[in-house]
């Protein structure tokens, strides 16, 4: 789960949505910025819409974090739940594409590669496993190559979380720590960093990344503090109809 707090609520927006998200906007870049190989293109799209399918179970029942007084997000949530979120979503990626699902576990294993906990530990060891069979499964495979595509996917993970995680028309003193010094840009599309501003409900991007300027919808729940004191944070969350907020960018 993404959380952004406000004074009387709590901003939510699924994981697997946010991912949703990351693919449309990769599909709107690569219409002109195109990988060499369709064959390529098509996982890498699998990769990038899928990559938080394992969230999915897990954020229809989300829990409360006593310690935080707030419910848990991805970045409380804790490792040891994570081993199994992140293993079912990369044997369901798996289950459409095995390229896409190499891709994923990547993404996943550098999460808890420094974790000493031995569950993260034997979680990582096993995706190392597997991704060494899917590699000698190939008929080919470049290293390089996989970099790039990796490098892809990293990118709209953090476009699309950047846009999750801040409040429309956010000045910069709002910005989240992880987007102080903007978002890494891939080798392909140019390198360097891509930094973003508000204008009130558009993003501005000083790179131009699409031949025009789109406007996408951020799907997202804002659940009252009142109403999850009352009810609790289940039923909070049941009884909360989703919004669909436009955001341009350009």
């Amino acid at each position: 789960m993404i959380i952004r707090e406000r004074d009387d609520a709590f901003v939510m927006i699924e994981q697997n949505h946010h991912a949703t998200l990351s693919g449309q906007l990769y599909d709107h870049i690569s219409q002109h910025i195109k990988l060499e190989e369709e064959i390529n293109h098509l996982a890498v799209r699998e990769a990038i819409y899928l990559h938080d399918i394992g969230w999915s179970p897990f954020d229809l029942s989300p829990i409360w974090n006593d310690e935080n007084a707030r419910p848990y997000d991805f970045i409380t949530y804790p490792n040891t739940i994570k081993t199994v979120l992140y293993q079912y979503g990369i044997n369901k990626v798996a289950e459409t594409n095995d390229y896409a699902a190499l891709l994923c576990s990547e993404h996943y294993t550098r999460f808890l590669e420094k974790d000493s906990h031995p569950l993260s530990q034997q979680f990582v060891k096993k995706e190392r496993k597997r991704q060494k069979a899917l590699i000698n499964s190939f008929s080919s495979f470049n290293q390089d190559t996989f970099l790039t595509h990796y490098e892809i996917l990293q990118f709209f993970d953090n476009f699309s979380l950047y846009i999750c995680l801040h409040e429309i028309n956010a000045t910069p003193d709002d910005i989240h720590y992880f987007f102080k010094r903007g978002i890494a840009l891939p080798a392909l599309y140019g390198g360097g960093k891509l930094n973003l501003s508000w204008e009130e409900q558009t993003i501005l991007l000083d790179r131009t990344l699409f031949q025009e300027s789109i406007t996408i919808k951020l799907q997202q729940k804002v659940v009252s503090k009142r109403q999850i004191k009352e009810e609790g944070l289940q039923k909070a969350w049941n009884n909360t109809d989703v919004e669909l907020v436009p955001i341009k960018l350009k």
